[in-house]
């Protein structure tokens, strides 16, 4: 006799929102640069924020830089971590697609 395989449940995703709050300025800084440069300058500006290098100055580094784009996102995810830790998402799991 054959042994029944288990069923794979369907997972629903979530989206945190602490990583996407993170995420809000280097999306709003693209839109600006692509208002103000076009379709070049959305590549450009979120080199800029996500690795500190600013293509448009002989790609220095700045680190105010990553203060717009990768820490805040990195923030966000720590924030998600600290929230699995403590439940928090759990309390929240009645809520679709939210999750901090």
């Amino acid at each position: 006799m054959a042994k029944n395989r288990p069923r794979k449940r369907f997972r629903e995703r979530k989206v945190s929102v602490a990583v996407l709050a993170g995420m809000v300025y280097p999306i709003l800084d693209a839109r600006a640069e692509y208002g103000a440069k076009g379709a070049k300058g959305i590549p450009i500006s979120f080199v800029r924020n996500f690795t500190g290098f600013n293509p448009n100055d002989n790609y220095r580094f700045a680190v105010a830089n990553l203060g717009q784009g990768l820490i805040p996102v990195l923030a966000g995810y720590g924030i998600h971590k600290i929230a699995n830790r403590f439940g928090i998402n759990r309390m929240l799991a009645p809520i679709p697609f939210v999750q901090i």
